[in-house]
C-alpha cells in the first residue's frame, strides 16, 4: 500500500525557508515505518534551532488502494506531534489497522454495474474533500492564532504566533518581543472562519461523526462549519460536547442520525451538544427571592469572580408534590415515594464584586435556603448557533430511560449554560426526546422549526419540540410548527420565556406547558392548536407542583380537548382574548389553582363528543377518584363571550371555588342547563356577578348552590336574563344575606325571575341588604341598616297599580307608604303582624291637594314640646278638633280649638231660658255666648242635646259657640 503524506506547513514565507510540503513514502509492514528508498521518512524542520508551536498543523495521509480505473484514494486527517525541538513524530497515527476499513470502498466500486459512473461520482466527491482539506489548511494557516486586542496584551504570554486585533496583523512573539509580522487581509480573515465539513455518503454514523469532530477541533471559536447541501442523505452520529462558540450551518443538509444505540437503556447522546464548562461550586450564605446581591460563605471565594461573569445559582431543596405535601409513600399517580422534584437553579450575571458580596444584574428568582451555591461559567459560549438541516432520527425501538439533561440525553440539539444560543430553520422528521433543549441558558432562541411524527409521545420526557429547562431566562420560541408532539413548547423551571406565533397540530400532550417545576412569568402569545383531544395550555403538573404567572395572550384553539388547565397550586394564570372552538372544556381549574383570570375572547362549545363539556370547570380533584383534593381559589372572568350548544346538558360554568369569584361584562348564549352554577362545596369570600347577559333557552342563568353566602362583597348587579324556562327554574337562585347588593337586574322568561335558597330577602334587607330596581319588581327591598346614599330614587308604577315602600321589623311589616293607583292618594298606613292595615294616619290627595291627618284621642297628633305640657290634637266626636296639654284621657278631654257656632234670640220674658240644639252628640265642655243687642245673655244648662240660654232683657239676639 502506497502512502502519500501531505504536511501543510504554516507561514510559507521567505523567512521560513524552503520546506517540502509533500513526500511520498511506502509503509513497511515489517517494522511499521514509512520509508523512502528503504530509509525512514522525515520532514526537514524549517527552524531546527527553536521550538515552533505553529508546526502543530494539519497532516493528511492519502492512501492509494488498487491500481488502474478502480483505484481509490481515501484520506485521513492527522495531527503532527512535535516530540522535541526540531523533531516530528509521524509514525504514531494512524496505523494501517485503523484505516483498513477504507478498503471497503474498493469492493463497493468493483461490485457496481456502472463502474465509470461510480468512479466519476467518487472523483467528484474526492474533489470536494480536497477542497475542504485545502480550506482547513488555509484556515489554520490564517486563523489558528490566539487573538489579542493589542501588542501590549502580548506581555507575559508564551512565545508563538498571535493575531493582533487592533492592527489586524499576524505576528510571532518570542516571549519578549515581536520578531516577525505580516498583515492579515480582512477578506482572508473572513473566509478563514468558514469550514466545510466533508461528510461521506458511504461513511457510517460514527465515521462521519469523526470527520465532523476533526473539523470542530480545528475550527477556532467564532467559526462557521458548513455541512454538505447536495441532496444526499448522510449518516451522522453524536458529535460529543462542544465547548466553544461555533455556528453549525446545516442549511440544505439531509441527515439520518442514530442517538440511542441500545433501545430502552440509559445510553444515548445528543447529536449536537453545546455546553459551557462550570467552575467550582461555592457555598452562599443567603440568596433571597428578588434580591440582587448574594453573599459567599467564604470571603476568599470572591476572588474567583469578576464583573461580567456568567454564573449558575443552585439549591438542592426538595419540593413536595402537590398531592403529597408530607412525603407519604404513595401519591395521586400511584408512584412510590413520590416527592415532587429536587433542586432550584437559574443563570445570572455578576454586575460587581465587593468583599464576599456579588451584585447581580437580575433579581434572584427563589429563596435558596437549603444548599445554596454558585458556580462560574469558566469559558462562556456566546451565541452558539445551529441553523438549517433536515434530520431524521433512527427509531431506537423503545423509550429512553435515562436522564434527559446533559451529555447522555439523546436530544437533536442540546445547549447547556450558554448565552444567547440559537437554533433556527431546523426540520426534524421523527425524533425520540427533544428536538431542541435549552438548559440554564440566557436568552435562548428557537425559530422556524418543523417537527413531525416524533416517537412515543405518550412516554414522559419524549417528543418535545422545544424545551426551556432548568433555569433558562428570557427565551423565545417562535414561528414553528409541529405535528404529534407531546409538548410544542415546554417551560420547566424557566423564567420569562416566551412562545409566540407557533402552531401545534394534533398534539399528544399539553401543547404549551408550564411543567409544574416552578416556572415564573412565562408567556404564550398568538400560539395556536389545531386538532387533538388534549389540552392546549397548562400551568402546574400533578407529578410535581406549581408554576407562577403564566400569561396566555390571543391563543387560538380548534379541537376536542380541554383548552386551558390550571392545577396543583399554580398561581395567577391569565388568559387574554382566547379564540376557542372545542367539543369538550375550555378551562379546567383543579387541585388548588389560585387566582385564575380570563379576559375577553370567545369560547365556542360545540356539540359534545366527550361528554361533560363546560366553558369553565373548577373542582378540587383532577380525577373524581382521587383521594386528595384542594378546592381552587378565586376566578375572575371579564368580557368573555360563551356560546353553548342547545342539544347537550352542559353547564356553562360549573364552579367549586374558595376565595373570590368575579364574572363581569360576560355574555352567555344558548345552552340547556345552567349558565353559571356555584357548587355546594364552594366557600366564597366574595362574589361579583355584574353587567352580564344571559340569553337563549336554558334552565337557569345563575345558581348559587353553596350552603353559605359570601362573607365579603356580595354583588349581583345590572344583569339581563332571558330565555330561562320551566316552572321550577328561575333566572337566578341565590341566598339572601345581609351583605347582598342585588340591583338593576332585568329578567324575562317563563320561570320565576328570582328565587331565594336561604333566609328571607326581607330579613336580609332588614340587616343591610339592598334588593331593588330589579325587573320584574316583585320583591324589592331597601336596607334597614347601613343607610345607602341615593342621589335619585324613582319608583314607577303602571296604570292603577300601587307603588309602595314597605318597612318591616324582622319579618313583620310595620308601615307602608303607598301611592294608591286608583284613588291617587299617598297613604301612610300602619300594619299589624299579619300585614293587615290598622289605620292610615296621614293621606295626601293628588286630585285636590288636601292633606288629611286622621287623629283620635287614643291616637292624637302630637306637637312639639315635652313633659306634662306637651300638646296633643285630635278629632273628637262629630269632627270636633280638640287639644290638651298632656295625654288626653277621653274623647272630650282638653279644649276644642275649633267651636261650633249657633245663633238664637232670648225669650220675650226676662230671665226665661230658651233651648238651642247644638248637635255635638255630647255635653259641650266649653260654651261661649255673645249678645248682638242691648243686655246680657247667659246659659243656664247644657246637656248632650241642648244648651239653655236666657237674657237680662227680653228678646236679645245672640251667638252661641260650643265645643
Amino acid at each position: 500500500m502506497r502512502v502519500t503524506l501531505h504536511w501543510e506547513v504554516p507561514y510559507r514565507d521567505p523567512a521560513r525557508g524552503a520546506t517540502p510540503s509533500v513526500l511520498t513514502a511506502t509503509y513497511d509492514w515489517a517494522d511499521g515505518k514509512y520509508k523512502i528508498g528503504g530509509t525512514e521518512m522525515a520532514f526537514v524542520h524549517p527552524r531546527p534551532d527553536q521550538p515552533d508551536p505553529a508546526l502543530k498543523g494539519s497532516l493528511v495521509a492519502a492512501y492509494t488502494i488498487g491500481t488502474g480505473a478502480g483505484a481509490a484514494r481515501p484520506r485521513y486527517v492527522l495531527q503532527a506531534h512535535e516530540t522535541a525541538p526540531g523533531e516530528l513524530d509521524m509514525r504514531v497515527d494512524p496505523s494501517p489497522t485503523q484505516v483498513i476499513a477504507a478498503q471497503s470502498l474498493l469492493s463497493i466500486i468493483a461490485a457496481a454495474q456502472d463502474i465509470p459512473t461510480k468512479i466519476a461520482q467518487v472523483d467528484q466527491k474526492l474533489i470536494q474533500v480536497d477542497d475542504s482539506l485545502t480550506d482547513i489548511a488555509q484556515a489554520q494557516a490564517e486563523q489558528g492564532l490566539t487573538a489579542v486586542p493589542n501588542e501590549a496584551a502580548l506581555t507575559g504570554r508564551a512565545a508563538g504566533g498571535y493575531r493582533v486585533l487592533g492592527t489586524n496583523e499576524r505576528v510571532y512573539w518570542s516571549g519578549t518581543a515581536i520578531t516577525a509580522r505580516a498583515p492579515m487581509a480582512a477578506a482572508d480573515a473572513l473566509a478563514a472562519r468558514v469550514y466545510r465539513v466533508p461528510l461521506q455518503a458511504a461513511y457510517s454514523y460514527t465515521q462521519n461523526a469523526q470527520v465532523t469532530q476533526s473539523v470542530i477541533a480545528l475550527a477556532p471559536a467564532g467559526s462557521t462549519l458548513q455541512f454538505p447541501a447536495d441532496g444526499v442523505r448522510y449518516q451522522l452520529g453524536p458529535l460529543g460536547t462542544i465547548s466553544k462558540t461555533l455556528t453549525l450551518d446545516l442549511t440544505g443538509t439531509l441527515l439520518d442520525v442514530d442517538l440511542t444505540p441500545t433501545p430502552g437503556s440509559t445510553a444515548g447522546s445528543p447529536l449536537i451538544h453545546f455546553a459551557a464548562p462550570l467552575g467550582t461550586a461555592h457555598s452562599v450564605n443567603s440568596m433571597a427571592r428578588s434580591a440582587t446581591q448574594i453573599t459567599l460563605s467564604t470571603a476568599g471565594d470572591a476572588a474567583a469572580y469578576s464583573a461580567g461573569d456568567w454564573i449558575i445559582l443552585r439549591d438542592e431543596r426538595i419540593t413536595r408534590a402537590w398531592d403529597n405535601p408530607t412525603g407519604a409513600a404513595t401519591s395521586l399517580n400511584g408512584q412510590a415515594n413520590q416527592y415532587g422534584y429536587g433542586g432550584r437553579t437559574e443563570i445570572n450575571q455578576v454586575k460587581s464584586v465587593s468583599g464576599a458580596v456579588l451584585t447581580l444584574t437580575q433579581p434572584v428568582r427563589w429563596d435558596y435556603d437549603t444548599t445554596p451555591a454558585v458556580r462560574r461559567v469558566t469559558a462562556p459560549l456566546i451565541r452558539p448557533r445551529v441553523t438549517g438541516g433536515n434530520i431524521q432520527e433512527l427509531d431506537p425501538g423503545a423509550a429512553f430511560s435515562g436522564i434527559i439533561t446533559g451529555p447522555n440525553a439523546p436530544h437533536i440539539v442540546h445547549f447547556e449554560n450558554c448565552v444567547q444560543p440559537e437554533t433556527n430553520s431546523l426540520e426534524v422528521d421523527g425524533w425520540q426526546l427533544h428536538a431542541v433543549n435549552f438548559s440554564n441558558c440566557y436568552k435562548p432562541y428557537a425559530g422556524r422549526l418543523n417537527g413531525q411524527r416524533p416517537f412515543r409521545p405518550g412516554s414522559g420526557g419524549h417528543a418535545y419540540l422545544v424545551k426551556f429547562d432548568a433555569g433558562c431566562r428570557d427565551g423565545l420560541h417562535e414561528r414553528s410548527v409541529s405535528r404529534g408532539a407531546r409538548h410544542h413548547t415546554d417551560f420547566t423551571q424557566a423564567y420569562a420565556c416566551v412562545s409566540s406565533r407557533n402552531t401545534a397540530t394534533d398534539p399528544a400532550g399539553v401543547a404549551y406547558l408550564c411543567h409544574g417545576l416552578g416556572s415564573q412569568d412565562c408567556e404564550s402569545a398568538d400560539d395556536a392548536v389545531r386538532g387533538g383531544n388534549v389540552a392546549g395550555w397548562g400551568s402546574g403538573n400533578s407529578s410535581f407542583y406549581a408554576d407562577y404567572r403564566y400569561k396566555v395572550t390571543r391563543p387560538s384553539y380548534r379541537g376536542d380537548g380541554t383548552v386551558f388547565n390550571a392545577a396543583t397550586y399554580s398561581e395567577d394564570m391569565e388568559v387574554i382574548e382566547p379564540d376557542v372552538v372545542t367539543t369538550f372544556r375550555a378551562f379546567v381549574l383543579t387541585s388548588g389553582a389560585r387566582r385564575t383570570r380570563i379576559r375577553g375572547g370567545t369560547i365556542d362549545l360545540r356539540a359534545a363528543t366527550n361528554g361533560g363539556s363546560n366553558a369553565v370547570l373548577a373542582q378540587s380533584k383532577i380525577s373524581l377518584s382521587d383521594t386528595y383534593g384542594v378546592i381552587p381559589d378565586s376566578l375572575d372572568v371579564r368580557g368573555t363571550r360563551i356560546l353553548m350548544p342547545t342539544g347537550t346538558g352542559m353547564n356553562g360554568m360549573n364552579l367549586t371555588l374558595s376565595g373570590a369569584l368575579t364574572i363581569r361584562d360576560t355574555e352567555f348564549v344558548d345552552g340547556v342547563n345552567t349558565h353559571v352554577i356555584i357548587g355546594v362545596d364552594s366557600t366564597l369570600t366574595d362574589l361579583d356577578v355584574s353587567n352580564n347577559t344571559h340569553s337563549g333557552t336554558h334552565r337557569r342563568s345563575v345558581e348559587y348552590a353553596a350552603a353559605a353566602a359570601p362573607t365579603g362583597r356580595y354583588r349581583v348587579r345590572a344583569n339581563t336574563y332571558s330565555g330561562y324556562n320551566g316552572t321550577l327554574y328561575s333566572a337566578i337562585s341565590l341566598p339572601a344575606a345581609s351583605n347582598l347588593d342585588m340591583t338593576d337586574n332585568a329578567a324575562t322568561g317563563s320561570g320565576t325571575a328570582y328565587a331565594w335558597t336561604a333566609s328571607d330577602p326581607a330579613t336580609a334587607a332588614g340587616a343591610g341588604a339592598r334588593i331593588h330596581r330589579n325587573f320584574p319588581a316583585t320583591s324589592d327591598y331597601m336596607p334597614g341598616y347601613n343607610p345607602v346614599p341615593l342621589a335619585l330614587l324613582d319608583l314607577a308604577g303602571t296604570g292603577t297599580n300601587n307603588v309602595q315602600f314597605t318597612f318591616r321589623r324582622d319579618t313583620a311589616p310595620e308601615w307602608i307608604i303607598r301611592s294608591n293607583g286608583s284613588s291617587k292618594l299617598l297613604e301612610f298606613s300602619r300594619r299589624d303582624a299579619t300585614g293587615a292595615s290598622v289605620d292610615s294616619p296621614l293621606t295626601l290627595n293628588w286630585n285636590t291637594g288636601v292633606v288629611t291627618v286622621n287623629a283620635t284621642w287614643q291616637k292624637p297628633f302630637a306637637l312639639g314640646g315635652a313633659g306634662a305640657f306637651k300638646p296633643f290634637l285630635w278629632q273628637g266626636v262629630n269632627g270636633s278638633i280638640r287639644m290638651k296639654a298632656g295625654t288626653p284621657a277621653n274623647d272630650t278631654d282638653g279644649a276644642p280649638i275649633v267651636y261650633k257656632k249657633l245663633t238664637g234670640t232670648t225669650s220675650g220674658t226676662v230671665s226665661t231660658g230658651v233651648t238651642v240644639a247644638h248637635g255635638l252628640g255630647f255635653a259641650p265642655t266649653h260654651i261661649m255666648l255673645t249678645a248682638r243687642g242691648a243686655g246680657a245673655v247667659y246659659y243656664t244648662a247644657a246637656d248632650a242635646t241642648n244648651v239653655t240660654v236666657a237674657g237680662t232683657v227680653a228678646s236679645i239676639p245672640f251667638d252661641l259657640y260650643v265645643g
